[in-house]
């Protein structure tokens, strides 16, 4: 499991989700997954997780399949974890006119 969380972080991983025997690792999704995140939200919220999630995915370190719907919605229960690291990236950076 050690070997498995080092590996995590080498590829960025910033939140990691325990689902009974299997792991799932997700790192900051990119400004492509955050747009596509946001267009989506009001529409079909279930897709919009669903794109958040597959794309902060570290699927070579993860045990959890995303396409398994059981396994989808018990990690999907967590999504509020990642649109929290969207928002605090959000809100890392200031700006002033000059």
């Amino acid at each position: 499991m050690e070997e498995q969380n080092k590996k995590a972080k080498a590829l960025g991983a910033v939140l990691r989700i325990d689902l009974e025997d299997k792991v799932a690792f997700f790192k900051v999704p990119n400004r492509y997954v955050i747009g596509f995140f946001y267009s989506k939200l009001k529409e079909n919220y279930v897709a919009a997780i669903e794109s958040l999630m597959k794309g902060s995915f570290i699927a070579e370190c993860s045990t959890v399949n995303l396409d398994d719907d059981t396994q989808f919605i018990s990690i999907m229960e967590h999504s509020g974890q990642l649109i929290e690291l969207v928002e605090k990236q959000k809100k890392s950076s200031t700006s002033t006119l000059l």
